[in-house]
């Protein structure tokens, strides 16, 4: 359906709270899933720092563009 990888990552994850997880594992090589539900109990990240993320990821929008000519 999409050629470009980039254009690939959005869709697939449509809830805010994936997005703030995946996002921070695979472009910030951080793990902060603890964080969804109790303060990562080995790192700083706490439940504010991945509502925080969350909330950025609440704001993005998919634009249809259609196809390219």
């Amino acid at each position: 359906m999409y050629q470009a990888g980039a254009t690939n990552y959005y869709p697939l994850m449509k809830k805010e709270l994936d997005l703030a997880a995946i996002t921070s594992q695979l472009f910030l090589g951080v793990t902060i899933e603890c964080a969804r539900c109790h303060n990562h109990p080995l790192e700083r990240w706490t439940q504010s720092d991945f509502s925080g993320m969350a909330a950025f990821f609440s704001q993005v929008r998919y634009k249809n563009a259609g196809p390219r000519k």
